[in-house]
């Protein structure tokens, strides 16, 4: 699980992005993924880094986003099972 970030390693991040001179900046991996898949009109860090990357979550951002579905809907089904076991008591 991602426990995100401490606010001197965001600061950390956000420095650096600056002074490479990015404009959408992030500081992790994930973060560099979901920037390049989400760019839009918006101007990139480096085109070709970028491009591979928007490739790369083009693949398997859908699959990770059928994993989360997934698991929302077996939670679904639990609760909706539990809550109908209560209201038969």
């Amino acid at each position: 699980m991602d426990e995100g970030l401490t606010p001197t390693q965001a600061a950390y991040g956000l420095l650096t992005g600056l002074e490479r001179g990015e404009f959408l900046i992030t500081s992790d991996a994930i973060g560099d993924f979901l920037r390049s898949g989400m760019q839009g009109a918006s101007p990139t860090n480096n085109w070709i880094f970028d491009f591979f990357q928007a490739l790369v979550g083009w693949i398997v951002f859908p699959i990770i986003r059928w994993y989360a579905d997934s698991i929302v809907k077996s939670a679904k089904k639990n609760i909706q099972i539990k809550s109908q076991s209560k209201k038969s008591e």
